[in-house]
């Protein structure tokens, strides 16, 4: 599939943690705690990498 937009994210969203997507690969998920302090860390990565469109799924 080619790539519409590629400053977006996707992130399932749970109860204990949430799974991070940027990218295509298997290596760009990152798993990132509930707490303020990983939610923050969250926050950078997604602004590092210049996402501006994030999609998101609960299932928690």
């Amino acid at each position: 599939m080619r790539v519409i937009n590629p400053h977006c994210a996707g992130i399932d969203v749970g109860s204990r943690s949430h799974f991070v997507a940027i990218g295509r690969g298997d290596n760009d998920v990152k798993e990132f705690g509930g707490y303020a302090v990983d939610l923050k860390a969250m926050a950078e990565l997604l602004h590092a990498k210049r996402v501006i469109t994030v999609a998101m799924e609960s299932t928690g």
